[in-house]
C-alpha cells in the first residue's frame, strides 16, 4: 500500500513538470463530454456539462474540494469505478490522474499565471540623484523614462519590482531622473528566469555589481 502511494505520488510530480497545468476546458471537460453527459447532462443533479454547473455541484452539495483531490467526492467515484455507471467503461488511470492533478492545482477553469516577480535594484553612490527620482526604463513596460519609478531601499540603493514571463528577452536601463538623455550609457539585458528573483544591485551607468566584481547583464 505505502509503494503504490509511493507511486502515485512520483506519477503526480513527473506529470506536473511534464506537463504544466492542468487546462479544464481542453484536458477536463472533454472527459466528462465522453463518459459523463448520459448521466450527468442538463436534466438534473450533478451536472457535469460546464465548468460553472461542476462547480455549483449537485443536490447534496459540493463534488469537488480544490486542493484536495482525495476528499473531492467526484475523484472518489471516478477512482472507485462507481462513475461512468454500470456497463460503462471506466475512466483510464491516465484520465483519473489527471482530474487529480486538476483538483489539487486548485480546481482551476484556467491555469493560473505562472508569471515570476523580478526585482531591479541600482545602487546611485556616485551619483548625484535627480529631484524627479530613480526610475527604470525597458521593453517590459514601453521604454516610458516616467512610468517606473525606483523606491529607495537604503544605503543609496534604488528597486523596483515586475511581474514578467520565465523566458523573455527584455533590454532596459535606469535612469536618474524622469526623462531621456537623464538615462545610463549602459544597456542592460534580461531572460527572465523561471523563479521570483531579486538581482543583485549595480552601479548606476556601469557595468559592475556592488560587490565590485565584474558582471554579465544577462540573467539566465
Amino acid at each position: 500500500m505505502f509503494s503504490s502511494i509511493k507511486k502515485l505520488s512520483l506519477l503526480f510530480f513527473i506529470t506536473f513538470y511534464l506537463t504544466g497545468q492542468v487546462d479544464y476546458n481542453s484536458q477536463i471537460q472533454p472527459i466528462f463530454d465522453n463518459s459523463c453527459s448520459g448521466c450527468h447532462g442538463n436534466s438534473g443533479g450533478l451536472n457535469l456539462s460546464s465548468y460553472s454547473s461542476l462547480i455549483e455541484g449537485g443536490n447534496s452539495g459540493s463534488v469537488i474540494e480544490p486542493g484536495d483531490h482525495a476528499n473531492s467526492y467526484l475523484w472518489q467515484r471516478v477512482d472507485d469505478g462507481s462513475m461512468p455507471p454500470g456497463n460503462n467503461p471506466d475512466l483510464s488511470t491516465d484520465q483519473i490522474n489527471l482530474i487529480a492533478q486538476w483538483i489539487d492545482e486548485g480546481a482551476l477553469e484556467t491555469p493560473a499565471s505562472n508569471d515570476v516577480v523580478i526585482t531591479f535594484q541600482v545602487d546611485l553612490t556616485y551619483q548625484t540623484v535627480s529631484d524627479s527620482g530613480i526610475h527604470i526604463a525597458g521593453s517590459f513596460q514601453g521604454w516610458d523614462p516616467s512610468a517606473s519609478e525606483c523606491v529607495l531601499l537604503g544605503d543609496n540603493i534604488y528597486a523596483t519590482t515586475f511581474t514578467l514571463t520565465p523566458g523573455d528577452y527584455h533590454e532596459y536601463k535606469f535612469i536618474n531622473g524622469n526623462a531621456w538623455g537623464l538615462d545610463e550609457s549602459v544597456q542592460r539585458n534580461i531572460t527572465v528566469p523561471d523563479i521570483d528573483t531579486i538581482l543583485d544591485p549595480v552601479y548606476f551607468d556601469d557595468y559592475v555589481d556592488v560587490g565590485g566584481d565584474s558582471v554579465f547583464v544577462t540573467f539566465n
